[in-house]
């Protein structure tokens, strides 16, 4: 039985390559006309498809299906017996060997000796031959109809393709639309932190939103996220036109008129503090302070910067004193400027003011109360510098009190900061907005097709009402005509310059003399005004004086000769 079990284990080998062989053809056969009709309704449907990854899905399925039909209907020991003993010829020599292998008669061990002999005769590559299966090429039939549907132009039978890109666009869109309200709602929280929910800020909380459900429109998505920017720029402006931030302004104003109090080592800080650059001035004055602690000053630093902190502090409290643009412009209102010095008095006046519109009762009330805390802040620094500066000798300076108003300079600094914070943060609202508003109008125009264009029109008809009138009207040619007509008008002393036309050549005696005296008076009230607030020194003062008194008596008008006042001749006419 050796023999005939070798044979039986090559020949079971062979049957079950050629099994696999023909398992493959019939399976990739299969896997490829699958994937042929996937095709077939990509033409027609248009839907997409990775076509790469739909081969390789289709050939592993098929081989594995093919390796596991093989296994599952392999043939047993007697069947691969009937087959050899068929195809070799053997008349089932070795299939009666195997049904008598455990008898011991006469008649099956002589059986079995004979299928043993035969056994050894048996070419196992002529009666089981391993070979190409019948339709082996038909997979690749497939796969070339595969490739040559890729020729047919796509077509959408059912129209599926439109409404499919569509909700694709729209998913798009709600993604965009879900970053964009992300990105804005981070602006909002920056917005909150600087305004810290409006406590610090003097504003009232923004009342509570109820929940509502989470929104799929993208087009709504944008809107809440409009809403809220527009609620967070209006928050802001209230800051930026508060009275912190008219008040810090003040301030600004009043330190430019500052002077150098003599030298010192106030001097760079004194200049920051004239250019408005409170956390500068801060630090430098912080530095100074640690030197005079430290005594790395000397006693002739010292006594210098005792007398600037003296004349620093004469200085604020003259700023203290000022009413500046109140006074002027309760004066081109029709009020008394001396209502600035008394806030009841100028409340009882605006109160009774009828010829006030409420903008502008408003508008001065801010300006007093920012001008009130300006002048409070100004009084309380040279009070600072009063202390700071001591008694008569350099070692009676206070450093408790160069640290109070080294903390003044601080309270300012950190208002600027809040100012520039606040306007970074409306220029990043301004872009959002504008972003969102651009998305917007791209989405109701062609965006989203005619499905979202027809939803968020603004000028669809609803119902019976009438539209908006939206679009162009029709163009009809009118009929039209001219006249003309000569109007002669009136003389006038008022020295109005109705037009003007510049000519090249000499200029005519007396042009341009109305226009030159009002250039010199305005020029000559503005430097009156700078004498006054002592911005021009001194020492020109009267030079500026004598000269704007120049230009004056040559604006005066000049007597005309007789020349010039005789009307010019009419023209001849040449052709009479």
């Amino acid at each position: 039985m050796t023999e005939i079990n070798r044979v039986l284990r090559r020949a079971t080998g062979r049957l079950m390559l050629e099994e696999l062989f023909r398992a493959l053809v019939v399976w990739l056969l299969v896997a490829s006309c699958v994937v042929v009709a996937a095709r077939l309704g990509e033409r027609f449907l248009a839907y997409t498809m990775d076509w790469q990854l739909a081969w390789l899905l289709a050939g592993g399925v098929g081989v594995i299906a093919a390796v596991i039909w093989t296994i599952a209907t392999r043939k047993n020991r007697l069947a691969v017996a009937r087959v050899v003993d068929e195809r070799a010829g053997l008349k089932e020599a070795i299939s009666t060997a195997l049904c008598v292998e455990r008898s011991e008669d006469a008649w099956s061990r002589a059986a079995r000796d004979h299928a043993q002999e035969v056994s050894r005769r048996v070419v196992m590559r002529d009666v089981v031959p391993v070979r190409a299966p019948r339709g082996w090429f038909m997979p690749l039939v497939a796969v070339g109809v595969f490739f040559a549907l890729g020729l047919v132009p796509q077509s959408d039978l059912l129209g599926l393709s439109a409404e499919r890109k569509e909700k694709e666009e729209q998913q798009k869109d709600v993604l965009q639309a879900e970053a964009q309200e992300q990105e804005a709602a981070e602006i909002l929280a920056k917005v909150d932190a600087l305004l810290d929910v409006g406590d610090e800020a003097g504003m009232e909380d923004e009342p509570v939103e109820p929940e509502v459900p989470e929104m799929t429109d993208p087009m709504d998505i944008r809107r809440s996220a409009m809403a809220k920017l527009t609620s967070a720029q209006e928050r802001l402006d209230q800051l930026q036109n508060g009275e912190e931030s008219k008040t810090l302004d003040s301030m600004k104003d009043l330190m430019e008129q500052l002077k150098q109090p003599g030298p010192g080592p106030l001097n760079e800080m004194m200049k920051s503090l004239q250019q408005g650059n409170f956390e500068q001035a801060q630090k430098q004055l912080s530095e100074l302070a640690e030197k005079v602690a430290s005594g790395e000053m000397t006693e002739e630093q010292k006594k210098q910067m005792q007398e600037q902190l003296k004349n620093l502090a004469e200085q604020l409290a003259e700023l203290a004193q000022k009413q500046g643009d109140l006074e002027k412009k309760l004066e081109e209102l029709g009020l008394d400027k001396e209502l600035a010095k008394n806030p009841q008095a100028m409340q009882q006046a605006l109160q009774q003011a009828q010829h006030l519109t409420p903008e502008q009762k408003q508008m001065l009330e801010q300006m007093a109360k920012s001008q009130s805390q300006s002048q409070s802040m100004c009084q309380n620094m040279s009070s600072a510098c009063s202390g700071a500066a001591g008694g008569m000798s350099p070692e009676d300076m206070n450093l408790d009190q160069m640290s109070q108003l080294a903390d003044q300079m601080g309270a300012l600094s950190d208002l600027e900061k809040q100012q520039a914070m606040a306007a970074l943060q409306q220029a990043a609202i301004e872009a959002k907005l504008a972003e969102l508003s651009q998305c917007m109008g791209q989405c109701e125009g062609s965006g989203l097709g005619n499905k979202m264009s027809d939803k968020y029109s603004l000028n669809k008809p609803s119902g019976d009402r009438r539209g908006r009138g939206a679009g162009d009207s029709d163009e009809a040619a009118t009929d039209f005509s001219t006249n003309k007509e000569k109007v002669k008008g009136a003389n006038s002393d008022d020295n109005v310059i109705l037009g003007s036309q510049f000519v090249q050549g000499e200029q005519v005696r007396g042009e341009s003399r109305a226009q030159f005296a009002d250039a010199v008076k305005a020029a000559s009230a503005s430097a009156s005004e700078e004498i006054e607030n002592n911005q021009i020194p001194r020492e020109f003062h009267e030079a500026i004086k004598k000269y704007f008194g120049a230009l004056e008596e040559s604006a005066k008008d000049a007597p005309v000769s007789k020349e010039s006042a005789a009307p010019p001749a009419p023209a001849s006419d040449s052709g009479n």
